[in-house]
This record gives C-alpha cells, structure tokens and sequence, in this order.
C-alpha cells in the first residue's frame, strides 16, 4: 500500500532566493491593514502571493501550493 501522506520535497535555494527577494520589494503590500488599503485590497494581496507562486514555480523543483509558500515564509520569518 502506497504512503499518501508524503512530505513535500525541500525547497531549494532558488526557490528560498525568489520568495525573499519578491518578498523584500512587496512585503510592504502585504503588511498592510486591509481597511486601510481601501477598496479591493484583498485582491491586491492576493495577486501579490499568486505572483510569488508564479515565480517560484518557474524555478521548475516542483510544483508549489499557495499554502506551502505562505508556511514557507512563515517558518522563515520565525527563525531569524
């Protein structure tokens, strides 16, 4: 019988290099207070991390989720 819950492979440096360099030029954006963003900044916000998830995608390791990038940082942001 086959593991369904396997891990998810590592992140590689590539990938760990464009979440903090997309991250360092848009974290700004994402830290705002959504009533103080106005209008429609929860779309805003939502493109940003689609557009990090695009990126790191592109870096071709495998394929992301929205939530692995988000725990990703999460865990990075913690540990510094």
């Amino acid at each position: 019988m086959e593991n369904v819950n396997k891990r998810a492979k590592a992140f590689n440096e590539r990938e760990i290099e464009v979440m903090t360099d997309f991250l360092k030029l848009n974290i700004h954006k994402l830290r705002m207070n959504h009533g103080s963003g106005g209008p429609g900044m929860v779309a805003r916000v939502r493109e940003i991390w689609d557009e990090l998830l695009a990126g790191v995608n592109a870096c071709g390791n495998v394929p992301r989720t929205l939530q692995q990038i988000k725990e990703k940082w999460r865990n990075m942001v913690n540990i510094e």
